[in-house]
C-alpha cells in the first residue's frame, strides 16, 4: 500500500452514498405521514368549519332547511381554503358534498346534515373514519358499510375502517343532527 496515498477510494464513496440515500429514504417516509396527519386533522377541522355555518345559516330553523354545498359556498362563511371553483374541497384536493334529509323523505322528525367526503385515498379514510368529532355525528356511512346510533361520534374502530376503506378510491358520509 503507497503511504502518499491521499482521498477515498471508490467502495468508499458508494458506501456513503448508500447510507444517505437509506437517510434520506426514511425522512422522506416520516414527511408522507406528517403531511397525510396534518391534511386529515384539516377534514376534520374543515368538517367542523360546513357544521357550525350550517348552523348559523339555519338558525331560528328546526332543521337544515335549504342548506347544500353552493349555499354554504355562496355565504361566505367558509374560508377559500375549502373552496375551488363551485366545490367544497378537502385538502388531498377531493369533493365535499352536503345534502339534508329529514323530514318529509325519511323517518326523521327533524332534517339532518349529511358531510360526504369523496374520493379519499385509503389512509386519509381510515384516519377520517377513526377520528372522534364530538356530539356531532349521528351515523358514519363508509363506502357503503353503516354505522349508526352515535351519539359520542367516536368514530369507527380502527379495524371497521381498515376494511370499509379497502378500495383507493373512498368516501365517507357523516350524519349530523341539528344542535338545539
Amino acid at each position: 500500500m503507497d503511504k502518499n496515498r491521499h482521498g477515498v477510494s471508490l467502495i468508499e464513496v458508494l458506501f456513503v452514498l448508500g447510507i444517505m440515500a437509506i437517510l434520506i429514504g426514511m425522512i422522506m417516509v416520516v414527511y408522507s405521514n406528517v403531511t397525510i396527519n396534518q391534511k386529515s386533522n384539516q377534514m376534520i377541522e374543515e368538517f367542523l368549519t360546513i357544521i357550525n355555518d350550517a348552523q348559523s345559516l339555519t338558525s331560528g330553523f328546526p332543521d337544515f332547511q335549504n342548506i347544500d354545498s353552493k349555499t354554504l359556498i355562496q355565504s361566505g362563511l367558509l374560508p377559500q381554503k375549502y373552496i375551488s371553483g363551485d366545490k367544497i374541497i378537502t385538502p388531498f384536493g377531493s369533493e365535499i358534498e352536503i345534502y339534508v334529509y329529514g323530514p318529509g323523505n325519511t323517518a326523521d322528525s327533524v332534517g339532518k346534515l349529511a358531510v360526504y367526503f369523496l374520493d379519499l385515498p385509503q389512509v386519509p379514510c381510515i384516519m377520517l373514519a377513526t377520528k372522534a368529532v364530538g356530539q356531532l355525528a349521528d351515523g358514519y356511512n363508509v363506502n357503503w358499510n353503516w354505522t349508526n346510533g352515535m351519539s359520542n361520534g367516536n368514530g369507527l374502530t380502527p379495524s371497521q375502517a381498515s376494511q370499509a376503506c379497502e378500495s383507493g378510491d373512498n368516501w365517507i358520509g357523516i350524519n349530523v343532527g341539528k344542535s338545539g
